[in-house]
């Protein structure tokens, strides 16, 4: 595989192929969770089809709806928010060292790391998506690509401060609920 050594060369990849190339992760994450709820549902209901094949996409479709339903709401409610201080306290909490819940917290998180990676601000793959999008609608818009970067990151940068703080006060410092 060649190396690109000028950073303006991955550019020069169409964009339907860049597009695949930011879903590969989101994918991978919605992929492993599928395989780990069948995994899961036979190992505490027994083995079946239904169990094994139909039943994770059930729930998989039902996570991700729980999670676009609370989406909006999130920052204007800085309770349901939580970041990796939230997410060690809340997780050793919850999964106390059995097995079936250690997996079904590993599946949530990934099927939330997925969703939130398609989000479509730069420099996540939705944002990256977006300017391919962008970029096939009018060719111009593609000089907005590093300033719209930089603020998503500066923006995500601030919500992983802001959390972070929201955190430490509720489960470390114990200040704010």
């Amino acid at each position: 595989m060649p190396r690109i050594k000028n950073p303006d060369d991955f550019y020069q990849i169409p964009s339907s192929r860049r597009i695949v190339f930011a879903l590969g992760g989101p994918s991978a994450n919605l992929i492993l969770s599928i395989i780990s709820l069948g995994v899961l549902n036979t190992a505490t209901t027994g083995f079946s089809f239904y169990g094994i094949l139909l039943c994770p996409f059930v729930q998989v479709m039902k996570i991700t709806s729980q999670f676009l339903y609370a989406l909006p709401g999130l920052l204007a409610h800085p309770k349901q928010l939580s970041g990796i201080v939230g997410v060690v306290a809340i997780g050793g909490q919850f999964v106390a060292g059995d097995l079936s819940k250690i997996l079904q917290f590993a599946i949530i998180l990934s099927i939330n790391l997925a969703l939130l990676n398609l989000l479509p601000i730069p420099p996540l793959d939705g944002g990256k998506i977006l300017f391919c999008l962008l970029e096939r609608i009018h060719p111009s818009l593609v000089k907005l690509r590093i300033p719209l970067t930089v603020t998503g990151g500066l923006l995500l940068l601030g919500l992983i401060c802001y959390i972070t703080v929201i955190d430490v006060c509720r489960h470390i410092l114990r200040i704010c609920a």
